[in-house]
């Protein structure tokens, strides 16, 4: 199903966050590991009050397409959190939870399922009403430096 390895994950991070990424591994960092269709997601616990939010893109053939995540990193490859997942599939395969993939758990559900679903979803989390009524997201806080080693 995947198609990648430990050494590919290397060549997408910088040496310094390919390191931090192993410590975070290691310390078990990463929980709530899920893959939905071709969408591999995970929490990675980092020096904040909140996990980052992490999500692993796969094409077709298992390789990865694209990968983000909700830290404020952006001094080129991929951040340490997203090194921390990727190590824990490659590592730890296992703890990978397979669900269906959203569409295709959304697919059966009635109408008045669906609205009951998303009043619930943005009861849980505001800022997704901006999808709804076309604002979009808001944009993240600005990155305090203290907030973060890198």
């Amino acid at each position: 199903m995947f198609a990648f390895t430990e050494g590919d994950i290397r060549s997408l991070a910088t040496s310094q966050s390919f390191a931090r990424g192993q410590s975070y591994y290691r310390s078990g960092a990463v929980s709530a590991l899920t893959l939905r269709g071709d969408q591999l997601t995970a929490r990675v616990a980092g020096s904040g009050y909140e996990p980052y939010r992490v999500n692993v893109a796969l094409d077709q053939d298992g390789r990865i397409a694209s990968a983000s995540c909700t830290c404020p990193y952006d001094w080129g490859g991929y951040c340490k959190h997203i090194v921390a997942l990727l190590l824990t599939h490659v590592r730890a395969p296992e703890k990978i939870l397979t669900k269906a993939a959203v569409k295709a758990a959304l697919a059966d559900r009635k109408r008045d399922d669906l609205i009951m679903l998303i009043t619930q979803m943005i009861d849980y989390e505001p800022d997704l009403y901006g999808l709804i009524d076309g604002s979009g997201l808001p944009a993240p806080d600005e990155f305090d430096a203290a907030d973060e080693e890198w």
